[in-house]
């Protein structure tokens, strides 16, 4: 708490000295707005107050429950994989004999709802080098099919395109699709990125494109739970 007190008083100080936070074209739009966000951060830290953290492999099993039973964002967070946690690795092995069945199946359920995040990771877990030894958990629970994966990309681009409502992309994401599309058309060559485009979009015609988590759909290796929103475990 006293760490949000400190950062609104920072935030109100430069504000008035005209700084990088301040009213006059700052970074994050003044200490009102830095005020407010501090105050949030607070309320929701206190909503979890006193409350212990669950072990790594109950809080995979919950979100893995919660994924079958269909909540579209448990879906998503757990088949990018980065729930699990490097350091909990042996302790969670059931879980992880559990995810290499279910990750695909799940994350293909995510993306037919219009999930950004499972999108791309599934994407890039279908692009990936077998023999990359950063590949991501997604990467090593399926069969590398790099033209599903442009067929992917093809569907999050032609999604992008009719999105009406939804949450916008932010422009890096937009530029990550275009970059990633490009290098496997490359790769792929025109026949196989032909057979790409013509194949049906596992995005559902009629799904919103949820874009909420695209800025930080990695689908990284065993990161850990510490990035995915709190509306999941609400």
């Amino acid at each position: 708490m006293k760490m949000i007190e400190s950062g609104v008083a920072r935030a109100q100080s430069a504000s008035e000295g005209g700084g990088p936070g301040g009213r006059e074209g700052g970074r994050f739009g003044g200490a009102e707005w830095m005020s407010d966000a501090f105050e949030d951060v607070s309320a929701k830290s206190a909503h979890c107050e006193g409350v212990d953290l669950p072990p790594s492999s109950e809080i995979v099993r919950y979100m893995r429950e919660s994924a079958v039973a269909g909540h579209v964002k448990a879906a998503s967070y757990y088949a990018t994989g980065d729930l699990f946690r490097a350091r909990d690795t042996l302790s969670s092995l059931p879980e992880l004999s559990l995810y290499r069945e279910q990750a695909e199946r799940l994350a293909n359920a995510a993306v037919a709802q219009g999930d950004a995040r499972a999108a791309w990771a599934l994407a890039e877990a279908y692009a990936s080098d077998p023999d990359d030894p950063r590949r991501s958990l997604l990467a090593q629970a399926v069969n590398p099919a790099p033209e599903k994966a442009l067929t992917l990309l093809y569907g999050l681009r032609a999604a992008n395109e009719r999105n009406a409502g939804g949450a916008a992309p932010s422009d890096r994401f937009v530029g990550r699709l275009q970059q990633r599309i490009a290098t496997l058309e490359r790769d792929l060559g025109p026949d196989a990125a032909q057979r790409a485009r013509t194949a049906p979009s596992p995005i559902g015609d009629g799904a919103t494109l949820d874009f909420g988590t695209a800025s930080r759909a990695g689908g990284g290796f065993m990161r850990g739970f510490d990035d995915f929103p709190r509306e999941i475990c609400d």
